[in-house]
């Protein structure tokens, strides 16, 4: 009979982790939320002050720290509409901004600031174009210009041979 009660606490113990598991996946599920929610806001936030701010170093800085996010069309369109911005430093920032989002759509809004009358923005603009026409490249062409590089086949008596890297991959 002992040992039958010692079975039962083993089990009992047994739901308590799975319950607790089941609780800290709740929990991370959460946390993941939340933390795109965060994201969501910051970004929200940092639009309204690109395009409302009375400072300009206010706009440029936001600018700058939406370059960093990712993911959301709605930075595109506000970075986009900022390189017509009155102040050179603004504009200048949402071009290096896109350039660091990577995102092809904003490629039409640069072209169309190519001939900016400042100076700082013209090379902004420019560095963006190279880098999304850099990015734009077709990974096949890409692929056809690397030589590949085909392993000498196993010889020996090993029982094991092991690969380093990822396959197909460079």
């Amino acid at each position: 009979m002992r040992s039958t009660g010692h079975v039962a606490r083993i089990g009992a113990s047994q739901n308590m982790w799975r319950s607790g598991t089941k609780f800290v996946a709740v929990v991370t599920l959460i946390w993941c939320v939340a933390l795109s929610a965060l994201g969501d806001a910051r970004s929200e936030f940092l639009i309204r002050m690109l395009s409302t701010s009375s400072q300009f170093r206010v706009r440029a800085q936001a600018a700058l720290a939406l370059g960093s996010q990712t993911g959301d069309r709605s930075i595109v369109r506000a970075l986009s509409l900022a390189l017509r911005d009155d102040h050179p430093a603004v504009r200048a920032a949402s071009a290096a901004a896109l350039e660091r989002l990577g995102d092809a759509s904003a490629v039409p809004a640069l072209k169309g600031a190519q001939n900016d009358k400042d100076g700082s923005v013209r090379t902004a603009v420019r560095s963006a174009l190279v880098a999304l026409d850099r990015s734009a490249e077709p990974k096949a062409a890409v692929a056809a210009t690397q030589p590949t590089v085909e392993p000498p086949p196993p010889t020996g008596d090993a029982t094991y041979y092991v690969g380093i890297g990822v396959p197909g991959g460079t």
